[in-house]
């Protein structure tokens, strides 16, 4: 019979190394196919197609006021183009997200855990604290980099969820307002100047 001391060196040895191969080759294939990290995929794709959606919507928008006549419509359009430098930054980041998601948990899986998991042996073996505390950082790390985006993304459905229509309606409606304006200035119609032209409705679309 193995002695309680001995017993308690093969679980600190066994249970790492279990954990390391565990990671491997069973999480490392099963977790990114989860219905979380799937569903969270989805949903960071939705907000790409969201984002990319308003960024058209403000390009025709800008373009469309553009050719009002004079300045009236030019600090509109300015505001228009400033927004898109913040779209761009948006779709950066969703990127990421998606980066992350896709690769990164598997990384982690496959890397990280496994890394933690020997750095902690080492130090065990070594009877050495930098390799036990860099082992738990890495941990934590690879931990994080699994969890925090698809809590992070749901946190955020959750809260934003009565937002997401009016974002639709606001694409839907700059859109709309942006082809009211071309088919408006488009008329050639020599009985009306371009002021005339605004109608109450081509005034609810600059809006």
């Amino acid at each position: 019979m193995l002695s309680e001391k001995t017993s308690i060196k093969l679980l600190h040895i066994l249970i790492p190394i279990l954990l390391a191969v565990f990671s491997v080759f069973v999480l490392a294939n099963r977790i990114p196919e989860t219905h979380i990290i799937q569903s969270t995929i989805d949903s960071v794709d939705n907000s790409k197609n969201t984002v990319l959606k308003f960024t058209g919507a403000t390009i025709a928008a800008s373009n469309a006021i553009t050719i009002l006549p004079g300045d009236m419509a030019t600090p509109l359009a300015n505001n228009f183009a400033e927004m898109n430098k913040y779209f761009a930054f948006i779709l950066l980041a969703i990127f990421i997200e998606r980066l992350v998601l896709v690769v990164g948990v598997k990384i982690s899986l496959m890397y990280i855990i496994p890394a933690s998991c020997g750095l902690y042996l080492l130090g065990y073996l070594t009877k050495k604290l930098a390799f036990k505390s860099l082992a738990v950082r890495l941990a934590i790390l690879g931990i994080a980099v699994i969890l925090v985006i698809p809590c992070s993304v749901r946190f955020t459905n959750f809260i934003c969820e009565d937002y997401l229509s009016y974002v639709e309606e606001t694409i839907d409606g700059t859109t709309s307002g942006a082809e009211i304006i071309n088919s408006e200035i488009a008329k050639e119609d020599k009985d009306f100047t371009i002021f005339e032209k605004l109608s109450d409705s081509l005034k609810s679309a600059i809006n």
